[in-house]
């Protein structure tokens, strides 16, 4: 006999169209433990509105460095800031200021950089991120190497 279709109790989707788990727990209600802990919380979820100022909020908590700074009076804030970069490819480590590093070829897909777990594609956005972290007062290591090394080939 087949499985009757069930919604996913996450998207409220068939579960078998689920982008979110692919179906992994497709199975799920067939549980006894998920059937005792969702009793009566089978009703659809109220979801608000996508907002302008909902998306620019969500992008905020992503990425809290996205302010108005300017590049100048970033630099301001750096001035004097070492940062300890990392090659990825030697494990050599070494302390260069923050405006040496204008100076990168910052448009090369194939040279990869992260600071605290995210890749920096241009100085602007490296100079925001140092402002914010050194304001959290958080170190700064910042880890260079290649594209095949950093991303396991992406």
């Amino acid at each position: 006999m087949a499985k009757p279709d069930l919604l996913c109790p996450i998207t409220r989707t068939l579960c078998k169209d689920c982008s979110l788990y692919r179906g992994r727990h497709y199975s799920m209600p067939f549980c006894k433990f998920y059937r005792e802990r969702t009793k009566g919380s089978a009703r659809p979820v109220k979801q608000e509105p996508v907002t302008a100022e909902s998306v620019k909020e969500l992008s905020l908590m992503l990425e809290p460095w996205k302010t108005e700074t300017s590049l100048s009076s970033g630099l301001e804030s750096c001035r004097g800031v070492n940062l300890k970069i990392t090659d990825i490819e030697t494990d050599e480590v070494r302390y260069c200021p923050v405006e040496e590093l204008e100076s990168w070829d910052w448009g090369n897909p194939e040279q990869v950089r992260l600071i605290d777990g995210r890749q920096v594609t241009s100085f602007d956005q490296l100079v925001k991120m140092v402002v914010y972290l050194l304001e959290e007062g958080k170190e700064i290591d910042l880890f260079e190497g290649p594209r095949f090394m950093m991303l396991a080939g992406g």
